[in-house]
């Protein structure tokens, strides 16, 4: 026959009776009351820490769960300004996407050095230019233009300081009188200097049929219909007037693609036109 516990109490015993008056007692005790909410508030908070965070629980409050049951922030990235979206909405109707003329040499381009030597050649076509790189490539061109879209800003300071050197001494004529006068004019037009007064005068006549960036190099040309071209550096200031500046941006920035260079000259050329 199995035997009781001799801990069990029968209910309704005497024994059973004197363990519920203890139990009402304790509840009443103000210490006994705060020791248990002290021990379920505790049970509460180590349940809460243990929980594995939802998918709903990341998107609301940024997290990430991490390996090891770490939490994460998420970076989030700022939103952009409205007035930003809307300027380069507004600059984007300044730009004309094309494809450029002119076919750029890999090799050039892929073993680049600067430009070590300038010659001018004669042909039964007639005259010619020739840059030499220091690797040894070269490249034969009649205009500056020509060879823009292999150019960088280092080209140019090079080109320059090589016309300098070789033709200080020298009288110019035919196809280097016309690279010396773009590169004159691109590297020392500013509109404190007046010895170039003269080229910039008129230019209510001046009939622009193409405007164009070269992104590479940071040059862009004014090309008008009798055949001369203007080379000028994106960020550098030049004697245009506003009438002449407000029929660029009429006519459109050719570029071959959309870029900031492209949005910061559009930019700059607006704020010379605002300028009192």
């Amino acid at each position: 026959m199995k035997r009781f516990d001799e801990s069990f109490t029968f209910v309704g015993s005497t024994e059973d009776e004197r363990k519920i008056k203890e139990m009402n007692e304790g509840a009443k005790d103000p210490e006994q009351k705060s020791l248990k909410k002290k021990v379920v508030e505790e049970t509460l908070r180590k349940k809460d820490t243990d929980k594995v965070p939802t998918k709903q629980d990341v998107k609301e409050h940024g997290t990430k769960k991490r390996k090891g049951g770490h939490i994460k922030m998420i970076a989030r990235k700022k939103p952009r300004k409205h007035s930003d979206v809307d300027s380069d909405d507004e600059h984007r109707k300044c730009l004309k996407i094309v494809t450029f003329e002119g076919t750029i040499d890999s090799e050039i381009m892929e073993k680049k050095s600067f430009i070590a030597r300038l010659n001018k050649v004669s042909s039964p076509d007639g005259d010619y230019l020739v840059i030499y790189r220091a690797n040894g490539n070269f490249r034969a061109f009649n205009y500056l233009m020509e060879v823009l879209h292999i150019f960088d800003r280092q080209d140019l300071y090079h080109l320059y300081n090589l016309m300098l050197e070789q033709y200080s001494e020298t009288t110019l004529e035919g196809i280097e009188l016309i690279l010396w006068g773009d590169l004159k004019i691109m590297m020392e037009s500013s509109t404190e200097e007046n010895d170039q007064s003269d080229f910039w005068s008129n230019q209510q006549d001046w009939k622009i049929v193409t405007w164009r960036l070269y992104e590479a190099c940071g040059v862009c040309i004014l090309e008008f219909e009798d055949g001369t071209v203007i080379h000028m550096l994106v960020e550098r200031r030049y004697p245009l007037s506003k009438e002449l500046l407000q029929r660029m941006l009429d006519l459109g920035l050719e570029v071959e693609r959309e870029s900031i260079v492209a949005f910061d000259l559009i930019r700059f050329i607006k704020q010379q036109i605002d300028e009192e």
